[in-house]
């Protein structure tokens, strides 16, 4: 009885250490809260929030991110001193070495301390310490930040800045030494036959200028992979001191091209480039293949407003903050969508140029579709009276579009794909208004008609109309000048068409008239001397020599920069075609975008 008492007893105080024992086993004790809030800083919904944040990601990057928040340290006790008991009283650390990183804010006094322990002391550089420090400082005197973004901020940049080190730890960073034949260390040495492909596992931050912190450089490519992936894209940001004989805009496209960057079956990509070459300091967005069409010169030149006095200022890693946020939101906005696109449509990637459309029209499709709502319910009805009419004499597709859709790189793009996805035939006209942009109308031709009218004035005819007019009025005096032209197959001629005429009638009788004359003087007798020289002041005629008898001449103009304008900017677009890396140029494709020089 006393043994089985005993073994009885023994078992009980067995189990009662299994969750110590496992609990010992565990990498992380989460029996504590990581953010602990004694001073009610944030909401109890928030604390909740940060404390899962830094447990997820305290597993994930094997390091421990408690947060102290108080107001009660002792006269006798050094700020140190309740940090050691803190994070010893609450079992914090990952691992036997109990690594972790903690934030002590002490709000009755209103000082902080960040104290590092285990791997975290080696792992973290007194750069990057002094980083966090100086941040959570400016966060903390940032009015527009409540105390949970304060944390919330915090928690990024620290977990950032250890991602980063343990990266670097892991990571043997490939020579950066020039190539053999004087280029860059990426720059292929053959470029013969070189075509484009998806390269794997590609840096998104390649700072080759070394103007970068560890936690910035950490950050920076965190924000464009959440991006990347997100969208299905492919952006990526670039530094460098030395182009190596290359232009800027060859040098940013090479790199994309030769680096595999890309996405899609056109291979689209696009950099944010900064150079710091001294005979050749600027800035570039640099679009490639299917992108080229995005970054117009209307976009860049918005970029460049954007980062102009950041890059000026030295504020480099700023600039690319930016400029990553605004490709961010111009990429999702081609992902919004109308409808009538097929699921999954990758609007940037499409191949218009491949399609075939149904040679004959489909005359039960709508011949107005006003999305922007700028016609009446009664005009919509007489213009699709006129144009189902038009439609069934000539066989052709006829029809009006309006729109307020931005989604795009290009108005006309969006419009052929309005006609491609919603069935139209391939030989027609389209009348389209896309309002929110310069809201003037624009005409699309498809099929034998763009051969047989796309020359002739009609839609800069109908933009006339529509200054000072309605829309509808100008929707009318459209609908009446195709009518004449599907019917003759030309233009009405127009009053200043024959006021044209007729100034030019009048110009040639007026030459018959003086060649008439011309020759009824031939017949006169006219008093003639041999000789000019009578005629003429001494030194008052310069006879050039032949070579310098011009019949034409060309003259270019450059617009002068706005006074406020200190560099230039530039739209730049190219081919990359056909030379090898030794002559300076560009290996193969083409590019667009635009930049600075500062």
């Amino acid at each position: 009885m006393k043994r089985s008492t005993a073994t009885l007893l023994a078992a009980i105080l067995l189990l009662s250490l299994l969750p110590g024992v496992f609990a010992s086993a565990e990498a992380l004790d989460k029996t504590y809260y990581r953010y602990n809030d004694y001073v009610g800083a944030v909401t109890e919904e928030n604390e909740q929030i940060l404390n899962r944040k830094a447990q997820s990601r305290s597993e994930e990057l094997e390091m421990d991110f408690p947060v102290c928040v108080f107001d009660t340290l002792r006269d006798d006790q050094t700020r140190r001193e309740y940090a050691d008991w803190f994070y010893e009283h609450n079992k914090f650390g990952y691992g036997e070495n109990r690594d972790g990183i903690l934030l002590l804010l002490d709000m009755k006094n209103y000082v902080f301390d960040i104290y590092y322990y285990g791997a975290a002391e080696e792992l973290i550089d007194d750069v990057t310490a002094g980083e966090l420090v100086n941040a959570f400082r400016d966060d903390c005197h940032n009015d527009d930040m409540s105390y949970y973004e304060v944390f919330d901020a915090y928690f990024d940049r620290v977990f950032a800045a250890v991602e980063a080190a343990r990266t670097a730890e892991s990571t043997t960073l490939p020579s950066k030494e020039d190539n053999a034949n004087g280029m860059p260390y990426w720059y292929p040495l053959e470029t013969e036959g070189f075509t484009d492909f998806h390269g794997e596992n590609l840096p998104l931050v390649t700072d080759d200028a070394e103007i970068f912190t560890p936690v910035q450089e950490a950050e920076l490519t965190k924000k464009i992979r959440e991006m990347n992936e997100t969208l299905n894209v492919s952006y990526t940001a670039l530094t460098a001191d030395s182009l190596h004989g290359l232009t800027p805009e060859e040098y940013a496209s090479d790199f994309l091209h030769f680096n595999g960057y890309g996405v899609g079956e056109r291979y689209g990509a696009v950099v944010f480039f900064l150079c710091l070459d001294m005979t050749d300091r600027c800035w570039l967005t640099i679009a490639i293949n299917s992108y080229e069409a995005i970054f117009t010169y209307d976009v860049t030149y918005e970029i460049d407003e954007l980062v102009d006095s950041d890059i000026r200022g030295g504020n480099y890693y700023s600039a690319f903050l930016k400029h990553a946020d605004f490709t961010r939101d111009l990429f999702a906005s081609y992902r919004e969508l109308p409808s009538w696109y097929p699921a999954g449509t990758d609007v940037i990637d499409l191949d218009r140029g491949a399609r075939v459309l149904p040679r004959t029209a489909d005359l039960s499709k709508p011949r107005i579709v006003d999305n922007a709502g700028i016609f009446s319910g009664e005009q919509k009805e007489e213009f699709e009276a006129k144009l189902s009419e038009l439609s069934q004499t000539y066989g052709k597709e006829l029809f009006i579009l309006t729109d307020t859709q931005s989604c795009m790189p290009g108005e006309l793009d969006y419009v052929r794909d309005f006609w491609y996805y919603n069935g139209y035939g391939g030989d027609g006209i389209l009348l389209y208004w896309i309002t929110g942009r310069d809201s003037l109308p624009r005409i699309l031709y498809e099929g034998k008609s763009a051969e047989d009218y796309g020359d002739l004035p009609l839609e800069s005819r109908v933009r006339n109309k529509t200054d000072g007019n309605a829309p509808s009025d100008a929707t009318a005096y459209y609908l009446d000048q195709l009518e004449f032209l599907l019917k003759h197959n030309r233009l009405p001629i127009t009053v200043y068409t024959g006021c044209f005429c007729a100034l030019c009638g009048l110009i040639v009788g007026l030459i018959a008239a003086s060649v008439r004359r011309g020759r009824l003087l031939q017949g006169m007798t006219v008093k003639t001397t041999s000789g000019a020289a009578q005629y003429l002041t001494p030194g008052s005629l310069i006879i050039r020599s032949r070579t310098s008898d011009y019949l034409y001449s060309t003259v270019s103009r450059t617009a002068k920069p706005k006074p406020s304008e200190s560099s230039s900017s530039s739209s730049s677009s190219g081919s990359r075609g056909g030379s090898s890396y030794s002559s300076g140029r560009s290996a193969g494709g083409s590019y667009s975008g635009g930049g600075r020089r500062f």
